[in-house]
């Protein structure tokens, strides 16, 4: 007997044949490889990242175009690596096609990794897509560009996608965002939305965005909303409810691929966990309303539920079921201002100022943009006429006080 065993590993030997070997390389069937758990996923990243194909459009960029699906939901485990690699040496960038086809991502823990500026599940996305994808019970920090989904996204699409992980920026500009750290040229976020924690700790100016931390001249975010708290440590951080800057107004190339126009079309953020110029905030009721109205105008099928309110908690949908968000009592989330100073006040939609010394004053909204510059007399000042929001004023004798006005 142990002649003829010895006989046989023989012959596996000299054919080639391995006894016993991991099976970490999915199926593919019709142009897509079939991901059904965390080996899966890995050997698809690595897969991507050791591409050797040089884009035609840039020297600079290795490209790959290979697609995949999930086939089940997928646990991971210990830190991730990103698929793909923005301000790489060179840059790795994913040009295919992920679709989660309803399912979704968990544990996915992504630190600082050195040399790399892009992070998420993907580095760098160019001219690829993500769909059908959910984030959740997931940690993503990370330094320049930071995502859930991807830290950098160009000329691509993210579609039908959701996250409720906490998103980490520590750079000092850091650009984070629910779903993606920036968007540039024409990239395409749509149907879509965060409910996770997105902060920026970084002490310089940080832009941090419910969806997106930056969108791009030709970029567009469409029928997409965000339900998660957004913060910052810096006082000269840029938040907003959907994107902490949007430069999509900026841009004489104003169509995307799509053929519509760049910008943010029928976007929304729970009242409380954002600001935002051409995003609306919404109450809880509304967001409810909002939602179960058919936000998403593209395809439901993967989406569980309805939207409601108990108890000062929003339920919205997911693919499988609801995702419980605590509704904000007021809005704070934007934490990077001290409370409303003594000698500043609001009273009867006013804004009450009490000074010993002729002072200027400052005033913008939480997108960033100045609204009033007055100089202030010794003694009490009122500023009236602003509409209902959040503001920061700021005395050039140092008081900076975050002020609301309803």
């Amino acid at each position: 007997m142990r002649k003829d065993f010895y006989f046989y590993f023989i012959f596996l030997m000299l054919t080639g044949i391995s006894p016993v070997k991991a099976q970490t390389e999915p199926a593919l069937d019709d142009g897509y490889y079939l991901i059904e758990n965390a080996e899966h996923l890995k050997w698809f990243r690595d897969k991507v990242n050791s591409t050797t194909v040089v884009d035609a459009e840039s020297d600079d960029r290795k490209i790959s175009t290979i697609s995949a699906k999930l086939t089940a939901d997928v646990e991971l485990s210990g830190n991730w690596t990103p698929i793909g690699a923005y301000h790489g040496e060179p840059d790795i960038a994913y040009a295919g096609t992920f679709d989660g086809q309803g399912h979704t991502i968990s544990g996915l823990t992504v630190n600082e990794i050195s040399g790399r500026e892009s992070y998420g599940l993907f580095g760098y996305i160019w001219k690829g897509s993500v769909k059908n994808l959910g984030i959740v019970n997931s940690t993503i920090k990370g330094t320049d560009y930071v995502g859930s989904i991807c830290g950098m996204l160009g000329n691509g699409t993210i579609d039908n996608c959701f996250s409720t992980a906490t998103v980490i920026g520590t750079d000092a500009d850091s650009q984070v965002g629910g779903l993606s750290g920036g968007l540039r040229k024409t990239s395409i976020i749509k149907n879509s939305y965060n409910a996770g924690t997105v902060t920026a700790t970084g002490s310089g100016s940080p832009s941090v965005g419910g969806i997106s931390g930056y969108i791009g001249s030709e970029s567009l975010v469409k029928n997409c909303y965000n339900a998660g708290m957004l913060s910052a440590v810096s006082e000269e951080a840029a938040i907003g409810g959907i994107t902490g800057n949007d430069y999509s107004g900026n841009s004489t190339l104003s169509l995307t691929k799509a053929g519509e126009e760049a910008g943010l079309i029928n976007c929304y953020y729970l009242e409380g966990t954002g600001s935002g110029v051409q995003a609306q905030a919404l109450s809880a009721s509304d967001f409810v309303t909002t939602i179960n109205s058919g936000l998403f105008g593209g395809d439901n099928t993967y989406w569980q539920g309805t939207a409601s309110v108990a108890n000062d908690q929003l339920l919205i949908p997911t693919f499988q079921e609801d995702y419980t968000v605590q509704i904000p009592s007021s809005p704070t989330a934007i934490d990077k201002v001290a409370d409303v100073a003594n000698n500043i006040r609001v009273l009867d939609g006013r804004i009450c100022i009490t000074t010993s010394e002729t002072v200027s004053m400052r005033i913008v909204n939480f997108a960033g943009q100045a609204v009033r510059n007055v100089q202030l007399s010794a003694g009490y000042n009122e500023v009236s006429g602003l509409p209902e929001g959040l503001y920061i004023v700021t005395l050039n004798d140092g008081t900076r006080s975050k002020v609301l006005i309803r």
